[in-house]
């Protein structure tokens, strides 16, 4: 197509026909991500037709993209002097904040106000700005106003929390930064659309093409040299083109109709056309299971797994969510038929390991057989693979097979192996942990903990077990530095705000305790859970914070209440109503948290 258009442009240099193939070529290049020979593209095309502004404005996302913001800034200004869009001045205040030029981001983005007030794109940079220049009330309302255009613009929520805590108002900062994430702010751009659906129309393109190549006779390549279908290569083009949004899954199916439609007779291509719908229908489970639509993905790779039966990963696909949805039985036969065809599956080996572990566990007197065809399967995937997440996976569950037969030795050595194949294993963190803190171990259980939660954020029961083992180690200041963090990144969770207040109001150590704040989290996790502990927290969080009115009030409260309590809990509560009655809080005098437990 250049070849042609470079000879078009040798014989008419001038014509107008010749700059707007330049111009479609350099929107192909671009969809394509070959930036360079995208902008050259432009750039002839601009030579010949310098008025028109839409290419001026695909040229400055070419250049945004190749990281020159101040060419871009030129392109956006053009463009924004030469149309009444409001994309191009969005676009120019984002070039001049990447070049610090903040005044000058200003003017854009308020321009782009002036063309239409419910831009939120805008006021999130309008946010920006004010933030870089000090100025953070300004910031803030513009950022709220973003959101409130646009939730789903979960990026405002980082810089939202920052200005926040800026102005003293570390609730609000909390609670944004907890909600921080990476959804981006809708621009109403008709260029970078026009890119998009040529990226999303060759992608499926390729997607029909790849589905129609022969199978792979070493490795990717076919027998003349080709590439062949690979599929996992294959699923994984496919979920990372169109797996953020839900409607590749009606092209899809818009293009499987399609082929429905067409000649069934496809004698001549590389794969039957059965074949080809098949990988194609996994495809569409594949997106379907990545949307959380189970119960379409099982039809689709029902019908996959019969029109292509060689298709491995979509008959294990299969298999695994037979038994996510607690059909042990059906999985594991189908996990039989895949090692009938391949026994040195490790993978698959692994997976069947933890289906007959599930379906023993389902059984009221346990299925000692089932267990021990487990482990034998689990010790045959660790002989034949040297995959480090299969690995791991072995691993993991050969521990807890042994913690379930009272080995704990040998689960602790499993689980170490598999956190050396995979440091990030989830699974064998929680379980390493869960047992050293059991052993007493309990400096090192919060750090197997401390990672999990980096692993995996949104898990507050691993949090929660940092905090009580960082507790039990008696590091009190880490402890309530760890869960102030906890707290603020998970704000709706009562259980953690009541573990920080206890803390805050009943610690040891005095230099750790805060009864203002206590009694503010003491109420917050009552008002979540009026249990007979949030009962007690929220006076020992009074007392401490010197108000034993309160104190003493909920502390009797907590002794009308509580005829069911062992005497135990019922010689503590009366002991602590003495201390607020004689105006002390219950740590006065105590060297250890009260009636013996962790704050």
């Amino acid at each position: 197509m250049q070849a042609a258009l470079e000879g078009l442009l040798a014989d008419a240099p001038d014509a107008p026909p010749v700059a707007e193939g330049f111009a479609f070529l350099g929107r192909v290049l671009y969809a394509y991500e070959f930036f360079a020979a995208a902008e050259e593209s432009l750039a002839v095309a601009l030579e010949r037709v310098p008025e028109q502004f839409e290419w001026r404005h695909l040229r400055g996302l070419v250049r945004s993209a190749r990281g020159d913001f101040a060419g871009a800034a030129k392109d956006f200004a053009a463009a924004t002097a030469g149309t009444d869009a409001v994309a191009p001045p969005v676009r120019l205040g984002d070039a001049y904040l990447a070049l610090g030029r903040t005044s000058e981001a200003r003017e854009a983005y308020a321009e782009a106000l002036r063309r239409n007030r419910l831009t939120p794109a805008a006021e999130y940079g309008l946010g920006r700005v004010e933030a870089a220049a000090g100025r953070p009330a300004e910031a803030a309302r513009h950022f709220e106003a973003a959101l409130s255009q646009q939730p789903s613009g979960s990026v405002a929520h980082e810089p939202l929390a920052a200005v926040y805590r800026a102005l003293g108002d570390e609730e609000r900062s909390r609670r944004h930064l907890a909600e921080r994430g990476d959804g981006a702010f809708a621009i109403p751009d008709p260029v970078s659309e026009s890119v998009a659906r040529i990226q999303e129309v060759t992608a499926l393109k390729t997607v029909e093409e790849m589905a129609s190549r022969p199978p792979a006779v070493d490795g990717r390549a076919t027998a003349d040299g080709e590439p062949g279908f690979d599929e996992t290569g294959f699923l994984d083009f496919v979920l990372e083109r169109f797996g953020r949004t839900p409607e590749p899954v009606f092209k899809l199916r818009a293009l499987l109709a399609e082929l429905d439609r067409a000649d069934g007779d496809r004698a001549g291509d590389a794969v039957g056309a059965n074949v080809q719908r098949g990988r194609l229908r996994f495809a569409l489970g594949g997106l379907l299971l990545r949307q959380g639509r189970d119960e379409e993905a099982l039809g689709e790779l029902e019908t996959a797994a019969t029109l292509a039966p060689t298709l491995t990963d979509a008959r294990l696909q299969l298999a695994d969510l037979h038994a996510r949805r607690g059909r042990f039985a059906e999985a594991i036969e189908r996990y039989d038929a895949l090692l009938a065809i391949d026994p040195q599956d490790a993978a698959v080996l692994t997976h069947r390991a933890a289906a007959r572990v599930n379906l023993a566990a389902g059984r009221a007197a346990g299925d000692p057989a089932a267990i021990a065809s487990a482990r034998a399967d689990l010790e045959r995937a660790l002989v034949v693979t040297d995959d480090a997440e299969t690995q791991a996976a072995a691993h993991d569950l050969l521990a807890r097979l042994d913690l379930g037969d009272g080995r704990t030795r040998s689960a602790e050595e499993h689980y170490r192996r598999a956190l050396d194949a995979d440091p990030g294993h989830r699974t064998a963190l929680a379980g390493l942990g869960n047992l050293l803190g059991r052993r007493g171990s309990y400096a090192e259980a919060a750090g197997l903990y401390r990672r999990l939660v980096a692993a995996e954020p949104g898990d507050a029961t691993a949090r929660m077990g940092e905090a009580v083992s960082l507790l039990l180690a008696g590091d009190y200041v880490k402890a309530r530095e760890r869960l102030e963090i906890h707290v603020a990144e998970l704000p709706k969770d009562a259980a953690l705000k009541a573990r920080l207040a206890r803390l805050l109001a009943a610690c040891p150590d005095p230099v750790v305790r805060d009864g203002g704040r206590a009694v503010d989290l003491a109420q917050q996790a009552f008002a979540a859970d009026p249990s007979a502990e949030a009962v007690e927290t929220l006076a020992m969080a009074f007392a401490e914070a010197g108000d034993f009115e309160q104190a003493r009030l909920w502390q009797r409260r907590l002794l009308s209440a509580g005829a069911a309590a062992d005497g135990a809990a019922r010689e503590r509560w009366q002991q602590n109503l003495g201390r607020y009655e004689s105006g002390r809080s219950c740590c006065a005098g105590q060297n250890h948290p009260p009636g013996g437990r962790q704050p």
